[in-house]
């Protein structure tokens, strides 16, 4: 911005006078290029700090709030490194992102929400608070209780990531929706007298564990795991408080 005094003087480029200002705009020899917004390999992507609204009838890769690149290697991440330290919720290793967005799309979620710590406070902020708008809408409004769930929640709590307030602390309330909503289900009961319980005969023997198959034993990992963050975080209060 340059003050000028006098009508006879001279700039370089285009001016517009306002009153005795003149707002004086340089000549450029090469054209202005346009602001690169892209962060995770889209060319149409939002600006990370704006993405799209939580919608359950879409995810964050078809709203493009992450790329389907940038999922994978989180999910890739997630079951190679985080998995290593806490192995109770994981997947096989042939299961693809395009599957488990179809069939668990809030563990999808989940998983790939605590693996984006690595990548940066942002990423993570946005991923976790679609996770639990993803929680809010299945549990909340809809009621569901699945064992996907849980497990989500299993994920939610032990990758937990502090927030900025210790007021705000919350992962104690994740860890008991999940011990909650494992009971609910009948997760660490018996399936025989779980049934009995709802009105058909069993002698209430458990079946060999050889017998069990993967759903089976997904279940009871589960539970297990559901009882390890409980137990600890009693431990937790009882030892040094929260």
């Amino acid at each position: 911005m340059a003050h000028m005094s006098g009508s006879g003087s001279s700039t370089t480029g285009s001016e517009e006078q306002l009153g005795r200002t003149v707002v004086v705009e340089a000549a450029r020899s090469e054209p202005q290029q346009p602001l690169d917004l892209e962060w995770s390999g889209m060319s149409t992507q939002e600006p990370m700090g704006t993405p799209a609204a939580y919608s359950p009838d879409s995810d964050v890769i078809d709203r493009g709030v992450i790329s389907l690149e940038l999922a994978t290697r989180l999910l890739h991440s997630y079951n190679t490194r985080l998995v290593n330290y806490f192995p109770t919720v994981h997947f096989p290793p042939e299961v693809t992102v395009e599957e488990l967005r179809s069939t668990k799309p809030t563990l999808f979620l989940a998983a790939i929400a605590a693996a984006s710590g690595k990548e940066g406070s942002r990423l993570y902020s946005i991923l976790n608070t679609e996770v639990l708008s993803a929680y809010a809408h299945r549990t909340v409004i809809r009621g569901e209780k699945s064992l996907e769930l849980v497990q989500a929640l299993i994920v939610t709590s032990v990758w937990y990531y502090p927030p900025g307030k210790y007021s705000q602390l919350k992962f104690y309330e994740y860890i008991h929706m999940a011990a909650t909503m494992a009971l609910d289900i009948g997760l660490g009961t018996n399936p025989k007298t779980f049934r009995s319980r709802r009105g058909t005969d069993s002698d209430g023997d458990s079946p060999p564990a050889g017998d069990l198959d993967d759903v089976e034993l997904e279940k009871r990992k589960t539970f297990l795991a559901c009882y390890l963050i409980s137990t600890g975080w009693v431990f937790s209060i009882i030892l040094g408080g929260l």
